[in-house]
């Protein structure tokens, strides 16, 4: 992975490579090897190599899954 900073709990990345290419996510958690991330909008609901990221900015997460974060709102 060329990128200056590292995947963390919290980082907000993009998948680059796979059937999740495009989706843009939060990290809910890391394997212990640091390799795979668990990833979601609101709780971690796939796994990704990390390989497969990129990271992005919380500004990104939020326009791209706008219209997911509006609906769990509404709808509790």
């Amino acid at each position: 992975m060329n990128q200056k900073k590292k995947i963390n709990v919290g980082s907000y990345i993009k998948v680059i490579r796979g059937t999740m290419s495009g989706e843009v996510y939060k990290v809910f958690y890391m394997s212990s090897s640091g390799t795979f991330a668990g990833v979601g909008i609101e709780n971690s609901t796939d796994v990704v190599h990390i390989n497969d990221l990129i990271i992005v900015s919380e500004d990104t997460f939020n326009k791209v899954n706008q219209d997911k974060l509006l609906q769990d709102e509404l709808f509790f």
